[in-house]
């Protein structure tokens, strides 16, 4: 992409200013003015209502707040598929940048369809998960949080118990790390739909999605921050995102991203977009040994979503809150109450459990013969167990018109006189 030729021009590897490029997806015209400071970059890009990815970035860009919407969009883009989301080996802090990113700034400039002009400031350096998520902490230093991340250099490979055995003191692996200066990221979510909603919220994807912004939705879920890895080189983003290579394990799979940095040497075997066949089994077993190391963080520090808590509440508060509105629908819903000496005739059943009850009411007073209930677990996919023997009595017949062929009397004068079909 004209970006990483941009970049090499800055740091001096390419002669002269990379030529412009036009797309289908779009007129891209750019200028460099190479100054003692450093480097000016000018982007200016046309919307084309026939390029569906652009109608998804575009979709809401009628009024000055859809407008800002659209920058965000192209922000996030460029910060995850281009040269303009470098990848430092060294960490999160701006400072950790190498210089020519420290000196270069971009802006964009777009032009909408509606004649106006709009220039935002672009951050460089990559958009991390942990960048959009507030509740957060390190692998190496784990706290209650909705999200884990950690940069991955040879310090973090070598004290990681397991990944240390499996990955640094295997030769093999080792060369590999040491040979293409191999550095990278990881991440680890709360629930399986983490990236995808802090990407819905920043991106303004999450409320009444148009039809033209599917397209859009679907390539950011596939390409960019999700479940799965990416390739870089020298930084720079390498190709949209890889699924994990080991079979099972799918819930940590979606929960996982990781980024692999490499440097020359490498280069990948068959295009841009994907990776050396040689890393192979090097990102294999880094794929295991990770999620193992994610394992007791998982099972201490966590933060359950919602969805995923008992009774879909977090907190105390919140809970004794749904206790009480619990309370006022159960006395809304039942008619009369059930207590001593009391008509279940008159009590209606609302839950599976009222009629489970009354049912073991009836045979414990002998009101249904037969019955033998072993237990009702409701908690496993076989609700109850219970064996049925009954003979012929004076309160038993034999019937062909009943569903079942038997049929009960009168039994009982507490529950009244009844008659029922089996």
């Amino acid at each position: 992409m004209w970006v990483e030729k941009l970049e090499e021009y800055v740091r001096g590897e390419l002669e002269s200013i990379p030529v412009a490029e036009t797309t289908e997806n779009g007129e891209i015209d750019s200028r460099l003015d190479a100054k003692a400071s450093g480097a000016f970059v000018y982007a200016k890009l046309f919307e084309e209502k026939a390029i569906e990815l652009f109608d998804g970035i575009f979709a809401r860009s009628r009024d000055e707040a859809g407008k800002k919407i659209a920058h965000k969009r192209i922000e996030y883009l460029l910060r995850t598929r281009t040269g303009i989301g470098y990848i430092s080996k060294k960490g999160e802090s701006a400072d950790d940048l190498p210089d020519f990113y420290k000196k270069l700034k971009v802006i964009l400039h777009t032009k909408f369809a509606d004649g106006l002009d709009r220039n935002a400031n672009i951050t460089v350096g990559y958009y991390y998960p942990h960048l959009m998520v507030s509740r957060k902490a390190k692998i190496t230093d784990p706290k209650r949080a909705d999200l884990f991340y950690n940069f991955i250099d040879e310090s973090f490979i070598k004290g990681r118990g397991e990944t240390e055995e499996k990955i640094w003191k295997k030769k093999k692996h080792r060369d590999l790390i040491q040979k293409f200066k191999m550095t990278g990221y990881v991440s680890y979510s709360s629930h399986n739909k983490l990236y995808e909603d802090a990407v819905d919220k920043l991106l303004s994807l999450d409320n009444g999605l148009m039809d033209a912004e599917e397209s859009f939705q679907e390539y950011v879920k596939n390409s960019c921050i999700n479940g799965g890895f990416v390739i870089s080189v020298k930084g720079f983003p390498n190709g949209p995102k890889h699924t994990f290579i080991q079979r099972g394990g799918s819930e940590d799979k979606s929960r996982t991203f990781m980024i692999y940095d490499f440097d020359d040497p490498y280069r990948p075997d068959y295009g841009r977009k994907n990776y050396a066949n040689v890393v192979h089994a090097l990102l294999l077993e880094m794929e295991k040994q990770i999620m193992l190391t994610i394992q007791p963080i998982k099972r201490n520090y966590i933060i359950k979503p919602n969805t995923a808590a008992t009774h879909g509440v977090v907190g105390l508060a919140e809970a004794k809150q749904l206790l009480k509105d619990d309370e006022a629908n159960l006395r809304n819903q039942y008619s009369k109450a059930i207590e001593e000496n009391s008509d279940l005739a008159d009590s209606k059943p609302v839950y599976e459990l009222d009629v489970m009850l009354e049912f073991l009411v009836y045979v414990n007073s002998g009101v249904l013969k037969g019955f033998k209930v072993l237990g009702c677990p409701t908690g496993i996919m076989l609700d109850g167990l219970f064996d049925y023997e009954i003979e012929r009595s004076e309160i038993t017949e034999y019937s062909p018109s009943a569903p079942l062929g038997i049929r009960f009397g009168s039994a009982s004068k507490k529950y009244g006189a009844y008659r029922n079909d089996v």
